[in-house]
């Protein structure tokens, strides 16, 4: 499964999984899910009871939990993007799945991307931006003001003769810099974007160590 953690200080302990492709119950189903679990890490108790679920029609390759809405109250739990294996976004109200409302939980889905989206995170300092890169070589900078009509943008192409897959990205966590981000891919190559210049700041490369992860 893939995993993020809640960003609420109300909330710190849940924790959302999502199913990977290729995994299989005990009931041997290969169907896929968004689940919600709250860890109580402050208690003894070692019980693990779901505290919601709701049900995807795509299996998840990645998932960022933002804190877009906790503010308004419109989100109280914030919003959870999936980044999936077809190439879509999907996005996620973790309230209606606590609260027994699977059905409405799906907010919109976002079709850009045409490989697995492997890389996906919120920007910390603009809670309505979310960035995604996936197989296919490109990253996306979303606009999550309407989360229901996002809008997105492509800030950089690995494209050449053939696409370099990503597998990651990863926004600057700096309050001088929340524009900048980075991304990698199999090659081994990091780049640095920054979206004030719209150009490309520099370039680290080791083509022996895929890139897994980028942190700031």
């Amino acid at each position: 499964a893939v995993v993020a953690w809640s960003p609420s200080t109300h909330h710190p302990d849940l924790i959302a999984l999502g199913t990977m492709s290729g995994n299989l119950d005990a009931s041997f189903s290969s169907s896929a899910e968004l689940e919600i679990f709250p860890l109580r890490l402050a208690h003894k108790d070692t019980g693990l009871k779901r505290a919601g679920s709701a049900p995807s029609t795509q299996h998840f390759q990645k998932l960022a939990w933002g804190i877009k809405g906790i503010e308004s109250n419109e989100l109280p739990y914030g919003l959870i993007a999936g980044g999936m294996e077809n190439g879509n976004l999907f996005m996620w109200n973790p309230d209606a799945i606590i609260n027994d409302r699977a059905d409405s939980a799906l907010l919109t889905t976002m079709e850009r991307h045409t490989g697995c989206v492997r890389g996906l995170e919120f920007n910390p300092s603009q809670t309505n931006i979310l960035a995604s890169a996936a197989d296919d070589g490109d990253v996306f900078i979303w606009d999550l003001n309407s989360v229901r009509e996002p809008s997105a943008y492509t800030v950089f192409s690995s494209k050449r003769a053939s696409p370099e897959p990503l597998t990651v990205v990863a926004w600057n966590r700096s309050k001088a810099a929340p524009h900048v981000f980075a991304c990698g891919g199999q090659s081994g190559k990091v780049v640095i974007w920054d979206l004030k210049q719209r150009k490309l700041v520099k370039e680290l490369a080791n083509p022996a160590l895929p890139t897994a992860r980028v942190s700031s």
